[in-house]
């Protein structure tokens, strides 16, 4: 799916560079982008890199070739390149060849649609900023998406203040309830949770109290049918389809990435052990795809 909104955030990077396998509009793919060994492929471990620098701002010096802008960080847009090279192949034009030949004039290949061409990066940045302004037109407090936007704008608009207090703490209790009772699309409702976790936890337009229940709901969830739940829930979520697969083991990295610590609710591991299982179910996923 082509998305021409994304939003190159790094705190949401986890669930953005599994779950988008396609190039996002603006981006160029000449080079092999996350190839951080240059061996003319892009393995799950040096996507995880990726992953691990754009969440923790570590040195890109770790993976040059995932840096496309060159700006010395490493965003959303870049792991995504990244991804549809692992899953794809490295362009031909990355691969290295033993015998040189001579150059010719480059040729552009138009696309079927030309609505899906690639636009500038202004343009690009253009649509975004529209449609984040569009998305803050209106606070529903009760959804989550709409509470998303509201922060990001108050986070990257400097002429714009999301308001205080504005998101009560009886707001989200379907979602809480809904989660605790694992219902079935659980698992996108806890993805949304641990987004707002990593980049906007204890911001003052959302109770207090909600921001407790978020970490405290991520710390309960079951992340695989093999673990353990609540007592006494009958399990109605849905593993086995290929997006309730990676969003299961992408949310379990990401909350054993952020609490390592902690030992988690009801399955008694803790965050480091879920991030490990989760990393090796991931590696399964991609590599069931190579």
């Amino acid at each position: 799916m082509r998305n021409p909104f994304v939003q190159g955030r790094a705190n949401a990077v986890g669930a953005a560079l599994l779950c988008w396998i396609t190039l996002s509009p603006g981006i160029a793919t000449g080079a092999c982008a996350g190839d951080c060994g240059t061996d003319g492929s892009v393995s799950v471990d040096e996507v995880i890199t990726l992953v691990n620098l754009a969440l923790n701002g570590g040195s890109v010096a770790a993976c040059a070739p995932g840096d496309g802008d060159g700006d010395g960080s490493i965003t959303v847009d870049e792991i995504v390149i990244a991804v549809t090279h692992a899953l794809t192949g490295c362009p031909d034009s990355a691969t290295p060849t033993a015998t040189a030949t001579a150059s010719a004039t480059p040729t552009v290949t138009p696309t079927a649609d030309p609505e899906l061409a690639y636009m500038s990066d202004a343009e690009f940045e253009s649509r975004k900023t529209a449609l984040l302004e569009a998305a803050t037109v209106r606070l529903r407090p009760d959804s989550m998406t709409s509470v998303l936007a509201h922060l990001e704008r108050d986070a990257t608009d400097p002429a714009w203040e999301a308001p205080a207090g504005a998101v009560p703490a009886d707001a989200w209790n379907a979602v809480f309830t809904k989660v605790a009772n694992l219902k079935d699309t659980s698992d996108f409702d806890v993805l949304m949770l641990i987004n707002l976790l990593y980049r906007f936890d204890g911001h003052p337009m959302v109770h207090p109290g909600i921001w407790q229940r978020a970490e405290e709901t991520v710390l309960g969830f079951k992340y695989w049918y093999t673990q353990t739940g609540p007592e006494g829930v009958v399990d109605h979520m849905w593993y086995w389809t290929e997006n309730h697969l990676i969003m299961f083991h992408t949310i379990e990295y990401l909350a054993g990435q952020r609490w390592p610590e902690r030992r988690f609710t009801h399955t008694g591991m803790t965050g480091a052990e879920h991030k490990a299982d989760a990393r090796e179910r991931l590696l399964d996923w991609f590599d069931a795809r190579r």
